[in-house]
């Protein structure tokens, strides 16, 4: 399943009051951690770590069962459990214990105290508002993980997540991913963000990956565009290609005198189109009071591109403004690529008066 559609059934669950824990399978750096702290974002407020925010994450493979469960301790003649990992008794937000499937058996029975009813260990208890994800990679995936127990599995919401180019460019562009990166997925289909196979993987080999192109766009912005440098995240031949496709910068027309209006050049070349497009959507993302000189360039593109422009804008959380006289303009020609027949019979009619 896209991950983009688990992430919205996930905050449905919640918003329904439906706490039944969720167990999430996938490859490798798909990003099943990342939507877990989007969720607690978007749901409860902050992304943050507990106590600070609404996001617990506990990884399992570091941790034994005492560390769960607490350590047996006398306290005035009285048999306590001293807990190693503090559980939030009140508030609301995601405990997602990751890498479930690669921790050790013990440190697996111990969690089904924390993730199934009634959820506690002694006087201890997670608070009702902590909704449960837990998450693991694939018995394929070559990740050393365990066979789960048929007891688990029969008490999770299970879902394999896929990753998927919109569902990543809808975080990507509201994150600072480097705009390079998103113009080269874009380029590319989507067929270049997600390239792990088992069957060949090698240790000394990256694969790309959600997770290995952040690092490439860390990397961009320290300004190191180097193809073996670039290379050790996502792998030799995907760097050097990658690399290859950086060079369409010095075809670009000025971004800058685009977004003043002193410049509407169009570049022919798709290549640099996309390259155009993602650097206007990160420069208006911290400049939102350009969006409408955003919006009037995007009239002057080909149909695709200008759609694309829009919408990644909108991604981003870029202010379009409907009721803009370069929107209005916009979907006269090209609004039939991004709104439904009655926003547009709207739209038109909104400008007859």
């Amino acid at each position: 399943m896209r991950i983009g559609k688990v992430k919205e059934l996930i905050k449905s669950y919640i918003k329904a009051g439906i706490n039944r824990p969720v167990f999430l399978f996938g490859g490798p750096g798909v990003g099943k951690t990342s939507i877990c702290w989007q969720i607690a974002q978007e749901v409860f407020g902050s992304g943050e770590d507990w106590p600070k925010g609404n996001f617990l994450p506990v990884s399992l493979v570091y941790h034994e069962a005492p560390d769960l469960i607490g350590v047996r301790v006398t306290v005035n003649g009285r048999v306590e459990w001293l807990p190693l990992i503090e559980m939030p008794s009140e508030g609301k937000g995601i405990v997602l214990f990751d890498e479930l499937n690669k921790a050790s058996d013990d440190a697996i029975k111990a969690s089904y105290q924390w993730i199934f009813p009634p959820r506690k260990v002694g006087t201890r208890e997670l608070g009702k508002g902590w909704f449960v994800v837990a998450a693991g990679n694939r018995m394929g995936d070559r990740c050393q993980v365990l066979e789960l127990p048929a007891a688990l599995n029969n008490r999770c919401l299970i879902y394999e997540v896929e990753t998927n180019l919109d569902d990543w460019k809808s975080w990507a562009l509201s994150n600072g991913i480097a705009p390079e990166v998103v113009a080269f997925h874009n380029y590319t289909s989507g067929t270049k963000l997600y390239a792990f196979d088992p069957e060949k993987y090698s240790p000394e080999d990256p694969f790309p990956s959600p997770r290995s192109w952040e690092a490439v766009s860390d990397l961009l912005k320290a300004n190191i565009r180097d193809a073996e440098a670039i290379g050790g995240a996502i792998g030799e031949g995907m760097g050097t290609e990658f690399v290859a496709y950086l060079r369409t910068r010095n075809e670009m027309p000025d971004i800058d005198a685009i977004l003043s209006g002193k410049s509407s050049k169009v570049p022919e070349r798709p290549d640099v189109l996309h390259l155009v497009c993602s650097t206007l959507v990160a420069r208006v993302k911290q400049k939102p009071k350009l969006a409408g000189r955003l919006v009037e360039y995007a009239t002057l593109l080909p149909a695709e591109f200008a759609a694309l422009l829009v919408m990644d804008a909108m991604k981003a959380n870029i202010p379009i403004k409907s009721e803009t006289r370069e929107f209005k303009r916009f979907a006269r020609k090209h609004g039939r690529l991004i709104l439904t027949d009655e926003e547009l019979k709207r739209l038109r009619g909104s400008s007859a008066k």
